[in-house]
């Protein structure tokens, strides 16, 4: 939680097989709809 922050916003794929999930301070995450994350990226601050 605090390298992403809480949820910004959650989005199903076209055929409501799978949805992302993109966290507010930074990263995406897949699932598919029986609860498998399918990939999760954390983007890294470069400063």
């Amino acid at each position: 939680m605090e390298d992403t922050g809480p949820v910004s916003c959650i989005a199903w794929t076209s055929d409501n097989s799978a949805f992302a999930v993109g966290w507010k301070l930074r990263g995406l995450t897949f699932w598919s709809i029986s609860g498998c994350r399918l990939i999760s990226i954390i983007l890294q601050i470069v400063g």
